[in-house]
């Protein structure tokens, strides 16, 4: 495939989120969220919902678990969850 503008842009947003969970400015924050959200990414995308004849698989709820874990988070802890105090704050 050419190289285009879209390149990395899953990449980058879902970057920014993991840091910003993690904390700005702690790094074992931004460790600790890249795993849980890795982890919490690949069981979303095992997510069936059987019905009474068949199997439905939902291909996209991983991203949406994602962003609802980083907005239930960031509104439980706003500075992340090892973010400390002072860092981003005038």
């Amino acid at each position: 495939l050419s190289p285009n503008y879209h390149m990395g842009m899953d990449f980058l947003v879902l970057s920014f989120v993991v840091v910003v969970v993690g904390g700005m400015g702690s790094l074992p924050g931004a460790v600790l969220a890249g795993f849980m959200l890795g982890i919490l990414e690949a069981f979303a995308s095992l997510t069936v919902i059987k019905d009474f004849f068949e199997a439905f698989y939902l291909p996209g709820i991983d991203q949406i678990v994602i962003y609802l874990a980083a907005i239930i988070i960031l509104l439980t802890r706003p500075r992340g969850l090892m973010g400390r105090k002072g860092v981003m704050e005038e």
